[in-house]
């Protein structure tokens, strides 16, 4: 027999509360059923058959306990566990109720009851839904963004809806509507899902983050090439304007800055030639080339005032 079924059901055999029903899933026939579901008496039961029968299993359907899925992944090694349809819809229906309740809860009176008279069509197929049903399940999605973006209502032909499992994880549900109309559907923990993306968002957060510093460090440094030789020439132009026309005028660039500074050169020698011409003119007389009397009497007055001042001797 290559596929079993494990399900429980309540009965009152022995004095126990639920009873264990082992059937063949393909003919649709029971094989046996155990006074109770404990994960000793399932063992004991299973274990009557060679490793070599158990190994020829290669699917075991059951509900979505844990119990049974730990004696089958430890007796039935070569098998796939499948989880039936009956509970993987009841949880998606739980769980489509959960989000109806709380979403309805913010809604005021009239509107929450006609969300709730109206919560048959979030469970009803696709295909059962006339055009009138259609209207209304429309209004209902567009009253929540939530509900309308998450596509969490039964007969949708695809959609994913967020619910957490006994453990508090967030499970991710996705169905999918098959050709036969019947409904397929597979859940997993959000963090599995999400996890790709969001090493994908962290690694380029990462790069972007070093590009910036690169590219802040690259920018520094260049503008540091280019003002550095501009404050040097400011700070000599400043120097020249306090008539300290002796000033070195010197920037070796290679590009506009040092244009300017030979230009700024060439500009302070000939400033320094008009200033001597001009020098000659005011203290020498063109024709003698001798000092003339405005030169004497200040040279006179600059003599008197050493003599006032104890640095020099009277003429003699």
């Amino acid at each position: 027999m290559q596929s079993k079924s494990i399900d429980e059901f309540k009965g009152n055999a022995g004095g126990e509360k639920f009873q264990c029903n082992l059937s063949d899933p393909v003919k649709h026939k029971i094989i046996d059923i155990l006074p109770n579901r404990d994960s000793e008496d399932l063992c004991k039961h299973f274990l009557e058959y060679t490793y070599d029968e158990r190994a020829k299993v290669k699917k075991v359907v059951m509900d979505l306990s844990t119990l049974f899925r730990s004696v089958a992944k430890k007796l039935f090694p070569e098998a796939k566990i499948i989880a039936d349809k009956f509970h993987v819809i009841r949880v998606v229906i739980n769980s489509l109720e959960n989000v109806r309740k709380r979403i309805q809860k913010e809604f005021h009176d009239t509107k929450r009851k006609w969300f709730k008279r109206s919560r048959q069509l979030l469970l009803k197929p696709e295909y059962k839904l006339t055009d009138e049903d259609k209207i209304e399940l429309n209004r209902m999605l567009n009253s929540s963004r939530e509900l309308e973006q998450s596509g969490c209502y039964y007969g949708a032909p695809t959609g994913t809806m967020i619910t957490s499992d006994r453990n508090g994880r967030q499970m991710l549900i996705m169905s999918m509507m098959l050709d036969n109309n019947m409904q397929f559907f597979i859940r997993v923990p959000k963090a599995e899902v999400t996890a790709p993306k969001q090493k994908l968002i962290t690694l380029l957060l990462l790069n972007a983050g070093v590009f910036l510093i690169i590219s802040a460090v690259i920018v520094q440094r260049w503008a540091a090439k280019f003002t550095r030789p501009l404050l040097e020439l400011t700070e000599k132009a400043q120097k020249i304007a306090d008539n300290k026309l002796e000033t070195e005028l010197s920037c070796k660039t290679g590009d506009e800055v040092e244009v300017l500074s030979e230009s700024l050169a060439k500009m302070v020698g000939s400033l320094k030639g008009h200033i001597d011409y001009i020098n000659g003119l005011a203290y020498i007389e063109p024709m003698t080339r001798l000092g003339n009397n405005l030169a004497y009497k200040k040279k006179l007055e600059e003599l008197s005032a050493d003599i006032a001042e104890g640095k020099a001797g009277p003429f003699r």
